[in-house]
Order: C-alpha cells, then sequence, then structure tokens
C-alpha cells in the first residue's frame, strides 16, 4: 500500500551495510511485467517486517529509521484525508497506524501457504494475447498486479498454461481501455473454468511431463533471446 517499502538494490546494500540482520527482512519483489517481458527475475526488494510488534522491529535498526522516514509519515497522511473526508476508512486507517510497519494488506492466508511450499503458481493479472502462466519462488514477495494461483505442481501449471484455459481467458477475462490488454478475474474466469474432474492417471502424468518439457525450452529459448516471455 505504501512505495516507501520498495528499495533499490542499492538501498538494501545500504540498509545492510548499517545493520547486517535488515537481511531477514528484505525480499525480493516481483511485478507483473518483470515476470513477462523481462528476464522473469526481480528487478527490486521490498522490506517485509511482517512482525507481531515494534519491539520485534527494534531489533532491526536501519530499517526501523528507514519506514519512520518513508512510510510512516504516508500512514499518518492517509488517516488524515480519510478523517478530512468523513470516509467509512477511518477504522482500518487507525488500525493499521497501529501496526504500521507493516503491509496495508498482510495476506495471513497466503503466507501461510506459501511457507510451506517452494514455489507458487503466478500471470501477470494484466496480459495481452498470448497469455503466459509461470511459477516463481515463494522467497519473492508479489506485487498485487500478479494473479496467484494456489498451486505448486505441474498438472496445474499445464492446464494453465494450456490453449483450452487461455481461449477461455480470452472468451472470459475483461477488457481494458485500450481493448488489448485482458485482465484475468477470479470471479469470471478461473471460477468458471472447466476443470477435468476424472482425470485417468497416466494422463495426468503425461500432461505433467509435458509442462516440464514447456518449461525446459522456455529455459533454453530465455538464455538466447530477449524480450522475456512474451
Amino acid at each position: 500500500g505504501y512505495a516507501g517499502f520498495i528499495v533499490t538494490p542499492e538501498q538494501s546494500k545500504a540498509l545492510q551495510k548499517k545493520d547486517a540482520k535488515a537481511s531477514k527482512v528484505i525480499r525480493p519483489y516481483l511485478i507483473g511485467r518483470e515476470l513477462v517481458s523481462g528476464d522473469g527475475k526481480p528487478k527490486r526488494l521490498i522490506i517485509d517486517a511482517d512482525l507481531d510488534n515494534l519491539l520485534e522491529l527494534g531489533a532491526y535498526s536501519s530499517i526501523l529509521k528507514h519506514l519512520e522516514r518513508h512510510v510512516l509519515p504516508d500512514i499518518y497522511e492517509t488517516l488524515r484525508i480519510a478523517k478530512w473526508k468523513g470516509s467509512d476508512m477511518v477504522e482500518a486507517r487507525t488500525e493499521h497506524l497501529n501496526r504500521w510497519w507493516t503491509f496495508w494488506a498482510r495476506r495471513v492466508e497466503l503466507r501461510r501457504w506459501m511457507k510451506q511450499r517452494r514455489r507458487i503458481l503466478a500471470a501477470s493479472r494484466t496480459q495481452r494475447w498470448p497469455f503466459v502462466f509461470e511459477f516463481i519462488a515463494t522467497k519473492i514477495l508479489p506485487g498485487d498486479k500478479l494473479q496467484l494461483f494456489g498451486f505448486d505442481d505441474d498438472y496445474s501449471f499445464a492446464l494453465l498454461q494450456s490453449r483450452v484455459h487461455c481461449e477461455w481467458c480470452r472468451a472470459k477475462a475483461a477488457r481494458l481501455k485500450n481493448e488489448k490488454d485482458y485482465n484475468y478475474s477470479t470471479a469470471s474466469v478461473f471460477h468458471t473454468f472447466p476443470w477435468p474432474q476424472r482425470p485417468m492417471m497416466k494422463r495426468v502424468r503425461a500432461v505433467a511431463e509435458a509442462a516440464r518439457e514447456v518449461r525446459r525450452v522456455r529455459r533454453r529459448a530465455m538464455s538466447k533471446i530477449e524480450g522475456g516471455l512474451r
């Protein structure tokens, strides 16, 4: 919810130089454009001090000072504007102020799921045809424009990257203003997609193997071409 959490590689190094423990709460940060158009790797990092209280944050001196300077003032200002407008968000903004060193949306359930796995399926929520789906490491924090899927298996990857699902996206997804971009929707696309109900195990294995081959070909191609998975 606030840009002050995001840091460049240079800023990250400076914070860790002041306090070696800072590395424990700095994670790679990936957005949709980087996933599909670049080399698929994060270009920036994000301070993820998802701690229970301010005393715990005090153990990371450089992080505490950085957030006090670059995040806390903006949270105060957001609350002030909400009060001035008489917004129904005053209570929620006050609650966030009480844990200001954490993100506006903590995604507790998603974090719990990711801690148990090494990868998660992702796609840029806004894309042009053809659509691209890919695994990202769970050590990466995804930006809000990344559509995440609670799968870590090759079979599910294959179904999402399949021509059938991509055509379903094209038919069901909302179009943005320029009429070229599609916006993936959980409600209209994912929840309506007819997943195979009783697939034979030998077919599941064959599909999963095809998924691994797709990613093998991608990795080989990415070492020779520019422009990313697009």
